[in-house]
């Protein structure tokens, strides 16, 4: 696929399958504070704790995605035919869905972000968590430094707004 179709030309068609690969997106504002200590000259500990503000979660819950390759205007397997069935968990700020008569959806709009709700969006109190990471700095000689972090043992509670169905 990615020469083109080149080598389907004489042969029969050509489809890909994409089917179960989908995406995971976490938008979220942090705060945090943290601090750390030097026990010898060769260990180093640290923790941070942190406020999480979500801003925006995408998840697809399912997808059936298949590209076949098509013939057009008598050249054969010039061109790809797509069809594709995706469900999308999403909780979006400023995000407008528009539908066609049908119930399908016809387009996405992100409306801009007013002043007067900027504060809201980017720290909104509704949608807040908390985390830890800890932090471990091991010297074993004087230009090694070996370091090992424990990040985002969080919990937050992401508000799913809505069920996306993309067709």
């Amino acid at each position: 696929m990615v020469a083109g179709n080149i080598d389907t030309i004489g042969g029969k068609l050509k489809s890909y399958d994409f089917s179960g690969y989908g995406e995971n997106m976490t938008s979220y504002t942090e705060l945090f504070l943290g601090i750390s200590h030097q026990i010898n000259d060769k260990w180093t500990v640290g923790i941070r704790g942190k406020l999480l503000f979500g801003i925006a979660n995408t998840t697809t819950n399912s997808s059936e995605v298949n590209m076949t390759s098509i013939s057009v205007d008598g050249v054969e397997n010039s061109a790809y035919k797509m069809r594709s069935l995706l469900t999308i968990n999403s909780s979006v700020p400023n995000l407008r869905v528009v539908k066609k008569s049908d119930g399908k959806i016809d387009s996405l709009i992100f409306d801009d972000v007013k002043a007067s709700n900027a504060k809201t969006t980017f720290i909104n109190p509704k949608n807040m968590g908390f985390g830890l990471d800890f932090g471990i700095i091991f010297k074993p000689i004087e230009r090694l430094s070996l370091s090992a972090t424990f990040i985002h043992l969080n919990k937050m509670p992401l508000m799913i707004l809505g069920e996306l169905t993309f067709c």
